[in-house]
């Protein structure tokens, strides 16, 4: 991510995410069902205590995105750029300033060698779990809930001289739930609630998200869906939110992509499987892709051979569009591809407006005209009760900047996007936008300062989370 400007008319080639990009969920209703399922499983499944199953909304404060769980303490922290813990808690307990310095010491230091690790790479590993996604967030709530279980049966009242070994029982019940054969099957917890009540969990595009969706193919642009939802349930949303001729928005469709690997991998390691009847076959492999069609799992590799002919290019200008940092973002600089974030936290933490200190850059700048907030439905008054947490503050920064030495580093009185996310928001993403709708009215030509200008913040529109405002 190297330009200063970004504009969609540069691209030879957009590619999509489905979940939570183009199909927007109704996060109030798909978290508790997330977690009971999850819950039930550790229970049922698993012979975990019973307590799990009380109802998620009692900590739905308690849930944000991007808390990393260490296995072996318990505990639950949310980390700046650099590796110092900003906030913390063990189990459902937020720790205080002087019991993160007593357990990480003065500088509130995390791992250094998993933090490194966890930088470098955004790898999960078998002592470390991070919540990044809306898939995955609710997992936090349960391992605090897990931590207090565990704590509470110990005989002194202290913690485990060991480790938390239930994680690898939760990410098994994960897998129950988001089971790719369920939804065909109609079994497990996920999926049954949601193939029946399609309009409980999910927004329909509206006539002015399809229609810009179709002005992308008719400017000439090669449009790709590439999803890790299995073939049947992404066509299950794709129907209820566009409609029967959803296909014809895109140019190939690549479902169960399996991401980050789908753009990791290579042909030999993650080929493309034929669909019959949107059932994998896993006797044919697909070495070529054409267009119109609808594959499972594959690479990145082997799609850009499809994008190179349908572009007439051999080295085709790329953007993909998609909602996680670890799966959509992150992978993109090993392709050279650009990368659209879709961040509903921008809109729930609030933006900056006229009348705040900062602006949001439209006053007398043809070139950024204002939105228009009336067509905006994300997130919604509910939905924001879910995902602003009082207890763990912005998702882009903390107050407590705390440095090497332990002292407040941010002596200006200007707020540093300081969080770990914030770091990856700005090192990986070129633009971020709180929905698609925030930018379907724009013309396709429209240019948007990156993250690589103006203290790597300028990448935000239409404004700045009001948590990054000058005081």
């Amino acid at each position: 991510m190297a330009a200063d400007s970004f504009s969609l008319a540069d691209f030879d080639v957009i590619g999509f995410d489905l979940d939570h990009t183009i199909c927007k969920y109704k996060l109030n209703e798909v978290f508790p069902l997330i977690y009971y399922s999850l819950a039930k499983n550790m229970v049922e499944k698993k012979g975990h205590d019973k307590s799990l199953l009380e109802p998620f909304e009692l900590d739905k404060d308690f849930m944000t995105k991007g808390l990393v769980f260490d296995v072996i303490t318990g505990d639950l922290l949310k980390l700046s750029g650099d590796g110092h813990i900003l906030k913390a808690s063990h189990g459902t307990r937020i720790l205080s300033d002087e019991e993160i310095q007593t357990d990480y010491g003065k500088g509130r230091l995390w791992s250094p060698d998993k933090f490194q690790q966890l930088k470098e790479t955004l790898k999960q590993t078998d002592d470390m779990r991070y919540f990044e996604n809306y898939f995955d967030m609710t997992g936090a709530v349960l391992c605090a809930r897990m931590v207090d279980i565990i704590d509470k049966k110990q005989a002194d009242g202290k913690r485990p001289k060991t480790y938390y070994s239930f994680l690898s029982d939760m990410w098994q019940c994960y897998g129950y739930s988001y089971n790719r054969e369920n939804f065909a099957a109609n079994k497990g917890l996920f999926f049954p609630p949601i193939k029946e009540n399609p309009e409980k969990y999910f927004q329909q595009c509206s006539k002015e998200m399809k229609d810009w969706l179709k002005s992308l193919k008719a400017a000439g642009k090669v449009v790709f869906l590439c999803t890790t939802s299995h073939v049947d349930y992404a066509r299950h949303l794709l129907q209820y939110i566009i409609g029967p001729d959803w296909q014809s928005y895109f140019d190939v469709c690549c479902t169960y992509a399996r991401k980050p690997g789908f753009f990791t991998g290579t042909p030999e390691t993650r080929p493309f499987y034929e669909l019959v009847d949107d059932v994998e076959q896993a006797e044919s492999i697909v070495t070529t892709l054409e267009p119109d069609n609808i594959y499972s799992q594959g690479n990145a590799l082997a799609l850009l051979e499809l994008l190179k002919k349908l572009t007439g290019k051999d080295d085709p200008k790329v953007v993909y569009v998609g909602d996680s940092l670890r799966s959509d973002v992150f992978p993109m600089a090993s392709l050279n591809w650009s990368s659209l974030l879709i961040l509903e936290e921008m809109q729930a933490e609030g933006l900056i407006t006229n009348g705040d200190k900062e602006n949001d850059g439209s006053d007398g700048d043809t070139n950024n005209p204002p939105p228009k907030r009336k067509k905006y439905s994300l997130p919604d008054a509910l939905e924001i009760e879910y995902l602003l947490s009082s207890k763990w503050g912005s998702f882009f920064t903390t107050n407590n900047n705390i440095s090497g030495d332990g002292k407040n580093e941010n002596q200006t009185g200007i707020a540093a996007m300081n969080t770990l996310w914030g770091y990856f928001i700005k090192t990986y993403s070129d633009i971020a936008v709180p929905g698609l709708e925030y930018i379907i009215d724009l013309p396709l030509d429209h240019k948007f300062p990156t993250f690589s200008v103006e203290k790597n913040r300028s990448g935000f529109y239409p404004a700045l989370p009001k948590a990054l405002a000058t005081p």
